[in-house]
């Protein structure tokens, strides 16, 4: 999916019901026009093909339309756009009966109708939430403390073992005090799915925390905040600090999901988190970067020095 992003985004631009309106335009031309104007084609039932693609294509309109209006995508969208192009199907048959035109409807032309409504549509329903999500998702900057949902304060604490969680009260003075310190909200329509902590720093920007709420993971949403966090940050490398593989299946499934991101993983460069208080003890991770050769000196220094407020090693 990341290879075609230029295309999806170009198709997420589109105003909404275009490209239904368009199909279903092309679709009554070429089904309503008089025989003579038919392009003749010697296959056998290849007019049932046709069809079954003419209304598939036409489904699959009608729900990339549908969810990207509602901000929304699921079974119920898939079943009502489907009938309703089964039904669309179905008055065209009646029309080529009524209008005269030399043509006649025909049961099993609207069997394909049905059966391209219902099956064509399904090989496409991923990339169609993923554009429905991608189009309502919102990375809201919370610019006062005083502002931060109890519930996006519930999945931090909730997220981070305590080693790695800088107290909640630091975060705060962060937001109203230092402007390389951004906390983000990660909203979907008008829920508040996770957040997204990050420090714009010399010559890099640094993910410091990101978390989404536990209910609604392996949705996507994780993949869209990362890759909107990237295009913010254009030409400019992003680091990131990750729990290494030896810790078991569940760090090795997140450097897997950094990697199909882009990233790189340092396993060779050995970082350690300083505590983030006098009760905390230091955390060994594993140092992850957008770009494939950083200085990693630099950037741990820089880490130590501006984010946990210790004087850099020489």
């Amino acid at each position: 999916m990341n290879k075609y992003r230029n295309l999806l985004l170009a198709l997420n631009s589109l105003p909404v019901g275009m490209a239904s309106s368009v199909i279903l335009c092309l679709i009554c031309i070429m089904t309503l026009m008089p025989p003579s104007g038919v392009p003749s084609v010697s296959i056998p039932n290849i007019d049932k093909v046709a069809h079954a693609m003419f209304f598939g294509v036409l489904a699959t309109s009608f729900i990339f339309d549908t969810s990207r209006y509602l901000k929304n995508n699921g079974p119920a969208v898939y079943l009502f756009c489907a009938i309703a192009s089964a039904l669309i199907g179905a008055a065209i048959e009646i029309a080529q009966d009524a209008m005269g035109l030399g043509r006649s409807g025909d049961w099993m032309d609207l069997l394909a109708d049905i059966i391209g409504a219902f099956i064509l549509p399904l090989p496409f329903l991923r990339i169609i939430t993923f554009l429905a999500t991608d189009y309502s998702l919102k990375l809201s900057e919370v610019k006062k403390s005083s502002r931060i949902p109890a519930v996006i304060h519930k999945i931090y604490s909730e997220s981070f073992p305590p080693d790695e969680q800088r107290p909640w009260d630091s975060i705060k003075k962060l937001i109203d005090s230092d402007k390389r310190f951004h906390f983000e909200i990660i909203r979907i329509g008008d829920n508040d799915c996770g957040l997204l902590t990050w420090w714009k720093l010399n010559g890099f920007s640094y993910i410091e925390h990101f978390a989404i709420n536990p209910a609604i993971r392996s949705q996507g949403i994780g993949s869209l905040t990362i890759r909107r966090l990237i295009s913010h940050n254009r030409k400019k490398n992003i680091v990131l600090e990750a729990e290494p593989e030896s810790m078991g299946e569940m760090a090795s499934r997140r450097i897997r999901f950094y990697k199909r991101l882009g990233f790189i993983a340092h396993h060779e460069f050995r970082y350690i988190q300083p505590p983030y208080t006098p009760e905390s003890d230091p955390v060994e991770l594993t140092l992850m970067t957008s770009e494939p050769s950083p200085d990693l000196n630099h950037i741990m220094s820089t880490l130590h020095h501006e984010v946990y407020g210790i004087a850099a090693k020489s």
